[in-house]
This record gives structure tokens, C-alpha cells and sequence, in this order.
């Protein structure tokens, strides 16, 4: 079972929970009794694929918002939901 932590204990003993983590534990970091977070180590073998898609310079992330995608994806042949909807409605 994941310990969990609050926001404002977390940052007020960062550095003994900072230790446990390096120990192997894994934490849940939660704001007023949600879950927001999670603080696993940083070797941990789930998180290898990510690490080596990173290395490969396959995946990059700047760090900023994800902005989608510049223009609208266009279907050939294929009818939205929406039109099989209206249509429907028209019956």
C-alpha cells in the first residue's frame, strides 16, 4: 500500500520523504484529501519504456501544454456520430 501525504507536509519534510522514496516507497501527494499525485522512483522498471523512447529521441516533451492538432482531420467516406444522428432524427 502507497503511503499518502499532504501538499504542506510533503513540502515541509521533502527531504525524509524524498529519502524513503529513493528507499524504494511510493507516494501518493494529495490536496485538500484528493489524490493529485504520485512520487515513485525514479528506476522503476514500469518506467523504462518511457525512459528509453526518451533516450532514443523518439518522444520529447518541452515541458509546456500539449497544443493539439493545427487542423481538423478529414474523413473520407466514413460518416460522423453526429450526421447517423441527425439523420435518425429526420425519420
Amino acid at each position: 500500500m502507497m503511503k499518502k501525504v499532504g501538499i504542506r507536509e510533503l513540502k515541509t519534510h521533502l527531504s525524509g520523504y524524498i529519502e524513503k522514496v529513493k528507499s524504494g516507497e511510493r507516494l501518493i501527494v494529495s490536496e485538500r484529501a484528493k489524490p493529485v499525485a504520485c512520487i515513485i522512483p525514479f528506476d522503476t522498471q514500469e518506467l523504462q519504456p518511457i525512459w528509453s523512447l526518451v533516450e532514443n529521441h523518439s518522444l520529447h516533451w518541452d515541458g509546456t501544454k500539449p497544443k493539439g492538432l493545427k487542423g481538423k482531420i478529414k474523413l473520407k467516406g466514413i460518416k460522423l456520430t453526429s450526421q447517423y444522428v441527425a439523420e435518425d432524427r429526420e425519420k
